[in-house]
């Protein structure tokens, strides 16, 4: 009775898992879309670093979104904002508020570099490695618990 109640619970587990890595892979944006982002990063942080600083701009960060490369700046004005859209095209970007300091993308698209540190681990590699974690501890749980069931 008891195995059964814990492949139960492992199972049950398992399932959130599986939907939360369907979504995370779902979200994901396309090659194209991170192609675009990693040409937006080029002229924002290389060609044009100097004249958004002589002009007092902060770029935060550089997003790819379904249809667009989302760009946060600071100070976010009507200024800035047509600034910016001169650079892309009101269709090929969306400036929002910033808030957080940016990061460029590396050759690895699922890898991104804060301040020159290390490269940081991609939200779903981390699902990945908890749900491997959660099986592995499951079946170990599920073998000792055989073995004491056929002692008895």
């Amino acid at each position: 009775m008891k195995l059964k109640m814990l492949m139960a619970i492992i199972l049950g587990l398992c399932g959130p898992f599986m939907t939360t890595l369907t979504t995370s892979a779902a979200s994901e944006p396309t090659a194209a879309m991170l192609e675009k982002q990693k040409e937006v990063d080029k002229i924002i942080f290389e060609d044009k670093k100097e004249e958004l600083a002589d002009k007092g701009i902060t770029v935060t960060h550089t997003a790819p979104l379904e249809n667009t490369i989302e760009i946060g700046v600071q100070p976010y004005n009507e200024e800035t904002i047509q600034y910016i859209i001169e650079f892309f095209g009101e269709k090929n970007v969306t400036v929002v508020d910033g808030g957080q300091q940016a990061g460029i993308m590396t050759a690895n698209s699922n890898e991104l570099v804060r301040d020159g540190g290390t490269p940081e681990e991609s939200g779903s590699e981390q699902i990945y490695i908890l749900a491997a974690i959660i099986v592995l501890f499951g079946g170990i749980t599920v073998i000792l618990i055989r073995k004491k069931l056929r002692k008895r």
